[in-house]
């Protein structure tokens, strides 16, 4: 019985790792359109992105 909740708890992970990448995809696509930022913090430094070069570095 543990080696099915194993799996089903792999999937389920699967499945959330899946949908925050596919979220994430949509936001850069979004943002993009719009000429917009994504800010991220970087080694606890502020950096602004713009949405268009995600993109770029995405289709490389």
């Amino acid at each position: 019985m543990e080696k099915q909740e194993t799996n089903n708890e792999k999937t389920l992970t699967q499945r959330i790792t899946e949908g925050l990448h596919r979220s994430f995809e949509k936001l850069v696509r979004d943002k993009a359109k719009d000429d917009g930022e994504l800010i991220f913090c970087e080694d606890g430094e502020i950096v602004r992105i713009k949405a268009k070069e995600l993109l770029k570095q995405q289709t490389k």
